[in-house]
């Protein structure tokens, strides 16, 4: 995949109308250097990559202050925020400017959504340059209209039912972070939608708090697309798996609903009233009847690829709820899907929107089989052709989950011989082979990831991305390293494998070196549990408890508080002295046979 994330650079602005003020859309999500040429750059043309165009230069209306004593009455753009998650800080006592003369403050006047349609005349409205879908998806959802099931048509900025409209939000930002570039000296002139999403390209935005007197009757599809879509990620990219919006696209019911129970749980989740709870449980129950009802419909394998949106989603809403789910039956569920649909040899080489996502399902896939020590539930070969027919669809591994592809094979390949080596010890008469693991460790050990020195052509920004970059990796690579010694090199019955604690304590070297406000640190909440159940030291267990308790409220997922929890109950064991056979291992088998779950549940922590 040509979009591997790089790190953030600075354009010069221009007035030249054949040059835009910033990159393209792709350009920008890769982090890659654009010569910003309209209507489509050279640079996505030189790699054979559609140009999606650009992003208008999105600035507030000042509408209130049009007409009347107040004509020409501006406000100056708010400053940067520096507050914590859940608090908000605005300056009261900023100048305002009219004609030329300071006039007297009149207060702060909240921009809001109200419904109806504008009256008068109101300046242009800018519209979010839609990304070009993938023709195969486009044919396959539009077959949707003519069926039985109750759909819906929707586009980008047009109007949703008032089932819809329910919502009142606020106070949208994401954790604080002044960003290069940014002039924060409350001029007009300040900053652009297009210069903030140089930092967006590196931290997803969250949702750090709710005003009711901001923002109201936002439409959940619009906020799901522009926000909480880029949640589950490193960076929002050009093929967002999870987005669901097109230039025309249709959606089906379950997906609708499976839309607003994210929305709602990520909008809910700072007041999480029971009436909140209940209503996000209610649109997934309705999205999951209507997904399976239209399973069993008798035409449904003739357009079997676009319920993957569906199951996509309904898989991270119960990871963002629980690390401790019934995740296998989402799998063979998406697994059934492929081989219905043509299988994936007709699907995967045809279809970008289809890699994308099932590059997501392979990442849930692997990270539960690794924890069960387990084979994966889809076939390693959707992996393989992915990576063969994926290198220009916009997105990568590292863009996506914080792992580069090559510590995912490796993955895929630990779970499976994992397996292999639980059966051998439980019979007598089976023998492991442990070349097969030596050969996967060798091939960890050199992929190469070289430390970014200093470099007099970079500014300190981008230093620290690559920086933040480069710990995220080598996090992944000791934590395969502590996995290997535990469920291969070790007896269950010995003491704990010093090359354990080395990882472990390389693992939190590389976490604290993160800037905590960097999505890298959030995708690395697997390789923080395996080093969090080997650590001994208060010191270490503290920042374990706030690594999860921290990304527990920036990003709202259940499953980082879920593995403080499995990390406390090692914890407890140890101090009292009873570490005999007690490992991550064993916690996580407890957790499953003690659920209360009808069938066996997996564990997600990625």
């Amino acid at each position: 995949m040509t979009s591997v994330l790089q790190s953030p650079t600075q354009t010069p602005r221009t007035n030249s109308l054949g040059r835009s003020k910033s990159p393209c859309q792709h350009c920008q999500a890769a982090g890659i250097s654009c010569d910003r040429a309209r209507p489509q750059c050279f640079t996505c043309i030189r790699n054979h990559t559609t140009c999606p165009g650009y992003k208008l230069d999105l600035r507030w209306q000042r509408g209130v202050a049009a007409k009347g004593n107040l004509a020409g009455f501006s406000y100056p753009a708010p400053k940067a925020r520096t507050s914590n998650v859940g608090s908000q800080s605005h300056s009261v006592d900023q100048k305002r400017r009219w004609r030329g003369k300071t006039s007297k403050d009149t207060g702060d006047r909240h921009f809001k959504f109200v419904d109806g349609k504008l009256g008068g005349k109101r300046g242009h409205k800018a519209k979010t340059i839609s990304k070009p879908a993938c023709s195969e998806a486009l044919v396959q959802d539009q077959q949707l209209a003519s069926s039985n099931e109750p759909a819906m048509t929707y586009q980008s900025n047009s109007e949703l039912p008032d089932t819809l409209s329910f919502l009142h939000l606020s106070g949208v930002s994401r954790e604080p972070q002044t960003c290069p570039g940014y002039n924060v000296n409350g001029s007009m002139e300040a900053t652009t939608l297009a210069e903030e999403q140089i930092c967006a390209d590196q931290e997803a935005p969250y949702l750090s708090s709710l005003n009711e007197d901001t923002v109201e009757n936002i439409s959940d599809n619009d906020y799901y697309d522009q926000y909480i879509c880029a949640i589950p990620l490193t960076a929002d990219c050009f093929l967002n798996p999870f987005r669901v919006s097109n230039q025309n696209y249709v959606v089906s019911q379950h997906l609708l609903h499976a839309v607003m129970a994210t929305s709602l749980f990520h909008l809910n989740r700072l007041n999480e009233s029971k009436d909140s709870i209940n209503l996000v449980d209610s649109h997934r129950s309705e999205s999951l009847g209507l997904y399976s009802k239209a399973l069993n419909s008798p035409a449904w394998q003739k357009k079997a690829v676009t319920f993957l949106d569906t199951a996509l989603l309904l898989m991270y809403l119960d990871s963002a709820q629980s690390a401790l789910g019934l995740y296998h039956i989402h799998l063979q569920g998406v697994r059934s899907i492929i081989e219905c649909s043509g299988g994936e040899s007709a699907l995967i080489p045809n279809n970008s929107k289809v890699r994308a996502e099932l590059a997501m399902f392979i990442w849930y896939d692997a990270t539960i089989a690794l924890i069960a020590r387990e084979e994966l539930v889809l076939p390693l070969s959707y992996l393989e052709n992915i990576l063969r027919y994926g290198h220009s669809d916009g997105w990568s591994y590292l863009e996506l989950t914080g792992c580069l592809e090559e510590f995912v094979v490796i993955m895929a390949k630990l779970a499976s011989l994992a397996q292999q080596h639980e059966t051998a010890r439980e019979k007598e008469n089976l023998y492991f082979d442990m070349g097969a693991v030596d050969e996967v460790e060798r091939t960890l050990r050199g992929v190469p990831v070289p430390y970014p020195h200093f470099n007099e052509g970079l500014d300190e920004e981008t230093l620290d991305f690559l920086r933040d970059r480069y710990h995220c990796i080598e996090a992944w690579r000791n934590a395969l390293l502590i996995y290997i010694e535990r469920v291969f090199r070790w007896d269950r019955t010995g003491p704990v494998p010093p090359n354990a604690k080395y990882h472990a304590r390389s693992i939190m070297e590389h976490a604290r070196c993160i800037r905590k406000e960097n999505n890298f640190q959030k995708q690395i909440l697997l390789p923080i549990f395996l080093a969090g159940t080997e650590v001994k030291r208060e010191e270490d267990r503290d920042f374990v408890r706030e690594y999860c308790s921290w990304w527990t409220r920036l990003c709202g997922s259940k499953m980082f508080i879920d593995a403080s929890s499995f990390c406390e109950e090692a914890w407890i064991k140890f101090d009292n002295g009873d570490c005999d056979g007690i490992w991550w291992g064993s916690i996580i088998d407890k957790k499953c046979a003690e659920s209360g779950f009808p069938i066996c549940p997996q564990i997600l922590l990625g």
